[in-house]
């Protein structure tokens, strides 16, 4: 699967609209596929903004350490807290903007 998007997204590297080959990765499907489509109506400066987008989401939750939940005997809820602060929900107004 890798190998045919690589293999589709070299347009983009060949019109110089992305810098590394991993930045589609941080790309939506949808998005590119849209980009892929019109190749040619995308400059270099919307395309990098297009990732930028589509990326923030996975920044906000690698932040996030992976813990096991743990109960106490009153059934309080003991978690782990993230590495970064940040706003409350803000994956999720994250979420609800790209809609």
């Amino acid at each position: 699967m890798r190998e045919l998007i690589l293999k589709r997204v070299e347009v983009l590297l060949k019109r110089n609209l992305i810098d590394d080959i991993d930045d589609i990765f941080k790309l939506k499907i949808n998005s590119l596929s849209h980009i892929l489509e019109n190749v040619d109506d995308y400059p270099k400066e919307k395309v990098e903004n297009k990732i930028h987008e589509d990326n923030k989401c996975r920044e906000i939750i690698t932040t996030w350490k992976r813990h096991p939940i743990l109960f106490d005997s009153r059934g309080r809820i003991f978690s782990q807290e993230r590495k970064e602060t940040s706003k409350k929900n803000q994956l999720d107004t994250l979420l609800v903007m790209e809609r």
